[in-house]
């Protein structure tokens, strides 16, 4: 009981913190930008949600916009600063913040041709490419994006440009152009623009076209988007109110319920009886915030609700999914609830970690909060930091991390991007699993297990088609031994991520010792004694070396793939092995989706698929009706009872989903 309310009260503690914190966000409205005037097909990304834009609607920051063949976005911003026009075949991410001195516009343009007549005195304007980087006040210029290479062009009518990249900097006056093949330094020469195609010269002298009707920003706190009859060219867009939701947010048009939610039937055996269960899973999004419900409803024999799910207060605290704010990226975040994936670093320490091992038939609540510099105001060494506990009821395990470019500001290529952290993660109870049932075993050893670790990462080379970083880490685990990762090497080609990297472990180490496996490993029963998994770290009794391969790539938006091995030499650690299958859109009659993954850690011949260490689920969903789906859910791991002896533990469920 002492331990229930300990954990009550530190939910209700975090859940003042971050309203709190999220209330101090709301006082200001988000900085935004407006689409005057759009032809062809443009397309908004607005929060990972797909969007057809037209004249009148809002982008907001983080926001991804691109058009198709023959066609045109004329964007203007909240502070009056900007008037950009994007052409046919781009993408332009916007990021935008409010400071001090005026509006940050940090434009990311990935590839096509954007137009930009920037004022003077209204803030800041950048436009980022794959090879260089624009900085501007008060000029109109031309920046075009090869696809092929990612080489950047800059055009400057008027006023003049920093342009940079990782080998230096130079200043490009009016009639001059730029070029930046990200590999040398950025080179300048005089251009008359007639190279400038005539569709886009012809489209930079147009008048800007603003139908009649599009809709009115207005300034005033808690008022909704009101429709003005009439607005002209001169018009000045007002500051929206951070309660303002624009109805390009990606609302769910022609669904029985104003937001996304998903619902299922079958049937459950609870001591021996067996319960109808009707599930419901909605989701909700409000400004920042999203809420995901799993609610549970269990009717008996005699069409009656099972009350124990609905007596206590961690009854209802289960019935959350996830409650969480921003995103990852953004200045704060946090998240409660389950995490299907957690990592830290270079994932030495913690890597696909899950809360959510056992679910839903076992539900943990958890925590994680994370802010970056802009929310510290230490924007000049990229501050950041995260904090994680996967369970607010028990407190047991924690992990943390900060991170920052301490040498940001040196202005030497490459060491600049330096980026450098510190991980930490703990169990101060392995054996919680048991805690209600100790004193029917013999306990080896009850203590806690730490680890802490330090990281650097560096990016290398960055063009449209292929990117590549460099990182290290080292950690150890306390009283035990080390490893080190050194050299790694991250690159993106295509459709295709790759890690490769090199290991070296002390003996008494493992490797990802806080993996997705955990929760089951932690803590494990032979005959009538309580092992931990850090009794285990003294069975590995020589240093080990060896590489670590892994690629994930989207196959013709039709399947994931996930592969990752590891073969260590000179210990007992031997090879792992991840794999995973996602098959999103399928050729094959009333097949919704399918999904396989399998891994295996630290064995000698992987002839033998079991292993305590192995574990293998598969989903698949299957429509028995339009916006029915029959889904089947499996789950098998292995448990060590004796020598030599395994057994399965397997979970699965058949149940009944609807799509409303």
């Amino acid at each position: 009981m002492k331990r229930t309310n300990l954990g009550r009260n530190v939910i209700l503690f975090l859940a003042v913190f971050v309203l709190y914190t999220s209330l101090i966000f709301a006082q200001e409205a988000d900085p935004f930008a407006l689409i005057l005037s759009v032809k062809g097909e443009v397309i908004l990304n607005h929060n990972q949600k797909l969007i057809s834009a037209e004249s009148g609607t809002l982008i907001f920051s983080g926001d991804i916009l691109t058009t198709k063949d023959n066609s045109l976005a004329v964007i203007r911003f909240s502070d009056n600063g900007a008037i950009t026009k994007l052409f046919s075949n781009g993408t332009l991410t916007v990021n935008l913040e409010k400071k001090d001195d005026g509006l940050v516009k940090k434009l990311k343009f990935g590839v096509g041709d954007l137009w930009s007549n920037v004022k003077d005195e209204f803030g800041s304007y950048s436009v980022e490419t794959p090879t260089s980087v624009a900085a501007i006040k008060g000029t109109k210029f031309l920046t075009s994006v090869e696809a092929e290479t990612g080489y950047s062009t800059i055009y400057v009518y008027a006023g003049s440009i920093e342009f940079r990249n990782e080998f230096g900097v130079i200043d490009i006056p009016a009639g001059n152009r730029g070029f930046s093949s990200g590999l040398v330094v950025p080179t300048s020469e005089p251009s008359d623009f007639n190279e400038v195609p005539q569709k886009i010269q012809k489209e930079i002298k147009a008048p800007i076209e603003i139908p009649v009707e599009q809709e009115k920003i207005k300034s005033e706190k808690k008022e909704k988007i009101e429709k003005s009859e009439t607005q002209t060219e001169t018009q000045e867009i007002q500051t929206a109110s951070a309660e303002t939701i624009p109805k390009s947010s990606g609302e769910k048009s022609g669904s029985l319920f104003p937001f996304p939610m998903t619902g299922g039937i079958g049937s459950v055996t609870i001591d021996n009886l067996v319960y109808s269960q009707i599930r419901l899973m909605p989701e909700f999004r409000i400004w920042k915030f999203g809420i995901g419900l799993d609610l549970e409803f269990l009717i008996d024999g005699d069409g009656k609700l099972r009350k124990e799910d609905w007596q206590h207060f961690d009854d209802y605290l289960n019935k959350f999914l996830y409650l969480q704010f921003a995103q990852k990226s953004d200045p704060f975040y946090f998240r409660l609830g389950g995490f299907p994936k957690v990592k830290f670093g270079q994932g030495l320490i913690m890597r696909d970690y899950t809360n959510m091992l056992n679910y839903p038939s076992h539900k943990q609540f958890g925590v994680e909060i994370a802010a970056k510099s802009r929310f510290f105001n230490l924007d000049r060494y990229d501050f950041g930091f995260d904090i994680f506990c996967p369970n607010v009821y028990d407190l047991d395990i924690f992990a943390g991390r900060i991170e920052a470019k301490p040498f940001k500001n040196f202005n030497i290529p490459f060491v600049k991007n330096i980026k450098i952290g510190l991980t930490g993660a703990a169990d101060f109870n392995q054996l919680g699993a048991y805690e209600d049932n100790l004193d029917n075993y013999t306990i080896a050893d009850s203590s806690s297990v730490s680890i802490i670790g330090l990281d650097y990462s560096l990016p290398v080379l960055t063009t449209k088609l292929f990117s590549l970083r460099h990182y290290g880490e080292g950690a150890q685990i306390t009283d035990y031994g080390n490893g080190v990762i050194f050299p790694g090497f991250g690159a993106h080609f295509l459709i295709f991520d790759m890690n490769l990297e090199y290991r070296f472990f002390d003996k008494e180490f493992e490797p990802n010792y806080f993996s997705y496996l955990y929760d089951a490993e932690r803590a494990y029963l032979r005959v009538d004694t309580l092992y931990t998994k850090k009794e285990s770290l003294e069975d590995i009794t020589a240093t080990s070396q060896g590489w670590r391969g892994a690629l994930t790539s989207n196959i013709g938006n039709i399947f994931d793939l996930s592969v990752a091995y590891e073969d260590m030499k000179g210990s007992e650690l031997g090879k792992s092995i991840y794999a995973q299958l996602d098959l999103k859109k399928t050729f094959i009659p009333k097949l919704s989706h399918a999904s396989a993954r399998y891994s295996q850690t630290n064995v000698e011949d992987f002839r033998i698929w079991k292993s305590p260490t192995a574990s293998l689920e598969a989903q698949v969903g299957y429509f028995i009706s339009p916006g029915s789906l029959l889904i089947i859910n499996y789950k098998e791991r292995y448990e060590e009872i004796e020598d030599d002896e395994l057994e399965t533990i397997t979970s699965y469920s058949f149940g009944v989903q609807f799509e409303f």
